[in-house]
């Protein structure tokens, strides 16, 4: 069930949440809505686009997915684990939104998704007091097979069947001149635009670093090779550093296997969370 929650007018100049992409934006405002009273939901990219985008019927879940491992996850506002419920044994996946009871005010919270969660708790922290397993789930874990779509677009045009073009607005059988395949459209009254029709045009802002990262890295490593990019995000700590790394697996024989080197010597057994590799680039 949807709830309402509270945006801090910080969230906007935060350098982390201010900078998102529109697509990704929206898609966090949506995951708050959308949240139990702890932060916590089920891991349902199909659900979470029909949820947040019920409109946009030409959003992919490929680019719910591209927007968590490219943005998301990468800048530290989710987090995605597993956890095996001990009455049945299931094992079910979650995402959970950090630190949000710093920035929600729950007044009477309603039952958590799960058993026994209590204001304050993170995935380990739950997991250690309740005895129980708990694993945390990296962008390699999630199913990339669906299209991403490029930083700043929300939903991808889509080609109507023949016969199934809109009609004129009198209803009276006439249709519209139809759009070429693949050209950019305008949001249609009510309807949030997601910044498609910009990305379109040329512009002189100066490139994010952390985009030319992910540009770079699928030229190198190849285009389904988001998550390894944004693992070698987390390893690295800086675009820049992880730039670096990619620029060396560039000059090697198998640069997925170099920037895998890396990421594993990132990353820590002992609780799965990453730290940065000490000393020289591997």
């Amino acid at each position: 069930m949807a709830r309402i929650r509270t945006i801090k007018p910080e969230f906007w100049t935060d350098a982390k949440t201010g900078t998102l992409p529109e697509f990704a934006k929206c898609l966090f405002l949506g995951l708050l809505n959308h949240a139990d009273d702890y932060g916590v939901l089920d891991f349902d990219p199909v659900g979470w686009r029909a949820k947040i985008f019920p409109y946009h019927s030409d959003t992919t879940t490929g680019a719910v997915n591209a927007a968590l491992i490219d943005h998301l996850l990468p800048r530290g506002l989710v987090v995605l684990f597993s956890h095996t419920d001990a009455e049945d044994g299931e094992t079910k996946r979650y995402l959970f939104i950090k630190h949000f009871h710093r920035h929600q005010v729950i007044n009477k919270p309603s039952k958590p998704l799960l058993r026994e969660w209590k204001n304050g708790d993170t995935p380990a922290t739950y997991a250690r007091r309740l005895g129980i397993e708990h694993q945390t789930i990296g962008p390699a874990d999630i199913d990339t097979e669906c299209p991403s779509l490029p930083d700043g677009s929300g939903s991808a045009p889509v080609a109507l069947l023949p016969g199934k073009e809109r009609k004129g607005k009198e209803g009276n059988g006439k249709d519209q001149d139809a759009a070429p395949v693949g050209a950019p459209r305008s949001a249609r009254p009510g309807e949030l635009d997601l910044g498609q029709a910009e990305a379109a045009k040329p512009t002189n802002q100066p490139s994010d670093p952390e985009t030319e990262l992910f540009s770079r890295g699928r030229k190198v490593l190849g285009k389904s090779a988001g998550g390894m990019i944004a693992q070698l995000l987390k390893a690295k700590g800086k675009p820049e550093l992880a730039r670096a790394a990619l620029e060396v697996a560039a000059t090697k024989e198998n640069p997925r296997e170099y920037i895998g080197a890396i990421i594993r010597g990132a990353k820590d057994e002992d609780d799965g969370t990453w730290r940065k590799v000490n000393g020289a680039i591997l």
